[in-house]
């Protein structure tokens, strides 16, 4: 019985000491274990309904040694033969099919880390809700286990039967003009395609422009976040 208490806390004092090394963000905030994190679906420019943050969650290195982390996504069931678009940890885009995938990339130490990129897909007027778990290791130590949940549900004030009426962004060529009918905590955030953060406002009226002038040319993402949700992301082209 000793014995078998000894490999237990071994055990333990292993899985505390690889969370230790790895950060979990998301919009900045540390994701700890069994959170459950929610996004809600919006229309985009392109009239495509996602859910789901442009990057996040973020993992990190905290430590100054690069090491491989592998995460693990299992869906819920009505997710199995589609639903779920996974472009993270090794930036190849495809659906998760058969209910489960897995993919394993390098976290080096500094610089931006690694992204989770998940995001939930839909038919208009298609009402669901997808559910994928996620576990984390470094190499073969369990880290961390969180959920994600994308919602598509055609009544949230975030739900793309409203979002079209309820918000309203625009790109110009030089600045991304906005305006909200109702009062929210909002920002705007504008990221580099190599997911760099450029630049990043809070909104504090319902109506204006984030200006992009002083960028060099090329192209970037803006990010609209309301009430701690990101609920439209468009690529754009800064000439």
């Amino acid at each position: 019985m000793k014995k078998f208490f000894t490999l237990c806390c071994c055990a333990l004092l292993g899985s505390v000491l690889a969370q230790a090394q790895i950060s979990v963000t998301c919009d900045g905030v540390e994701v700890k274990e069994g959170d459950v994190l929610t996004f809600y679906a919006a229309e985009d420019d392109f009239g495509d309904y996602t859910a789901g943050p442009l990057m996040d969650p973020n993992f990190k290195n905290t430590t100054d040694q690069a090491f491989d982390i592998t995460v693990k996504v299992k869906t819920s069931d009505n997710a199995k033969n589609g639903g779920l678009n996974w472009c993270g940890i090794t930036m190849q885009c495809q659906d998760i099919k058969g209910g489960s995938e897995e993919r394993t990339g390098t976290l080096k130490p500094g610089g931006f880390g690694l992204n989770m990129q998940l995001h939930g897909v839909f038919t208009k007027d298609n009402f669901k809700t997808y559910e994928a778990s996620v576990t984390v290791y470094k190499g073969m130590e369990y880290v961390t286990s969180f959920k994600e949940v994308f919602i598509y549900d055609g009544k949230d004030h975030t739900g793309i039967a409203t979002a079209e009426n309820a918000r309203r962004v625009s790109f110009d060529g030089q600045a991304v003009h906005y305006s909200f009918g109702s009062a929210a905590p909002r920002a705007l955030r504008v990221y580099g395609i190599d997911g760099q953060l450029v630049r990043s406002v809070a909104l504090a009226s319902q109506r204006g422009s984030l200006d992009l002038n002083g960028l060099q040319r090329g192209v970037y993402v803006y990010s609209l976040v309301e009430n701690g949700q990101t609920v439209k992301s468009q690529k754009v082209v800064v000439r």
